[in-house]
């Protein structure tokens, strides 16, 4: 009898748990897009705008290619496919596969 009790309240906490992970999921992409277009709305000059975006890109590149160099199947990569990579060829496929750095670049465009 208590097991039936056990497994019907965990049953219950876990779709709970479920709900409220779905929850935050379906927020991330909206809360990224809208920060970071307020962000760059904020900055003021083309100029802020560029330093920022050298240095994101930069920094993205470097930790990318170290992902890659970790990884324990390496396949070949280039630049082009890592650059290519970035842009979205369906903004809606983007939002909704929650592919952030998409997102970021549909954002900044």
């Amino acid at each position: 009898m208590w097991h039936l009790v056990f497994c019907y309240r965990h049953w219950h906490w876990s779709i709970v748990g479920d709900v409220f992970v779905a929850l935050l999921k379906m927020l991330v992409v909206p809360l990224v897009f809208a920060s970071i277009y307020t962000a760059l709305t904020g900055l003021g000059s083309a100029e802020k705008l560029k330093n920022i975006g050298f240095k994101t890109i930069g920094l993205y590149l470097i930790t990318t290619a170290l992902a890659y160099a970790q990884a324990a199947e390496v396949k070949p990569f280039s630049f082009h496919e890592i650059v290519m990579s970035f842009i979205p060829s369906n903004v809606f496929n983007s939002l909704a596969s929650g592919y952030m750095m998409q997102v970021i670049v549909f954002a900044v465009f």
